[in-house]
């Protein structure tokens, strides 16, 4: 899990890659499946940390093979979510960990059809919100969630001069700012 401090600088911004692209039949192109694969890059920021705070940001990427691998991160600020992906139907399994924590007005669907839940705060794996739908979702059907709340998501630094730590030679203290991106699910940086 990436370090658990709150820094005092956080943004991201919402990316909609063009690189699917689906015949519509007269010469046209749609780009309908970015809609519900955005990637996500997070700017965080840390102001005047000791010389402990910033190591354990260093070996964080060391753990993560030089910053190559994919880990868990959870946003800071809540967010309305949209078309969250929570996992798939086996026609048997009713509980789902929720891609987030400290969620409320929570739907979940699929194919477009509102599934009856009941969602718990924190009980599910690593603090995360876990779902228990009424009856369980046929084999293979897709399993999305629109919420607002702080979101679980896979990331991976954005390049290999993460993290970027400076020391004020004044006070002796750190700044440590990261980029973080969303991955394609692989592990691996995008």
């Amino acid at each position: 899990m990436f370090p658990t401090t709150i820094g005092d600088r956080y943004s991201f911004t919402i990316s909609y890659p063009a690189n699917f692209q689906l015949q519509t039949g007269q010469g046209f192109t749609s780009n309908d499946r970015k809609f519900f694969r955005p990637r996500y890059t997070f700017q965080l920021g840390w102001s005047y940390k000791k010389r402990a705070d910033a190591e354990a940001f260093r070996d964080h990427v060391i753990q993560q093979t030089g910053g190559v691998l994919s880990f868990p991160f959870v946003t800071w600020k809540p967010w309305w979510w949209r078309f969250a992906q929570v996992g798939t139907g086996d026609g048997a399994t009713v509980t789902f960990d929720f891609p987030g924590v400290e969620t409320t007005d929570q739907q979940l669907t699929v194919r477009g059809t509102v599934l009856g839940a009941n969602v718990a705060r924190g009980l599910g794996t690593n603090g995360a919100d876990l779902a228990t739908l009424f009856s369980p979702p046929a084999l293979n059907d897709p399993i999305v969630a629109s919420f607002f709340g702080k979101r679980i998501l896979t990331v991976c630094y954005a390049d290999d001069s993460e993290p970027r730590i400076a020391r004020d030679l004044m006070t002796g203290r750190y700044t440590v700012n990261v980029a973080l991106t969303t991955d394609r699910g692989n592990g691996v940086r995008l």
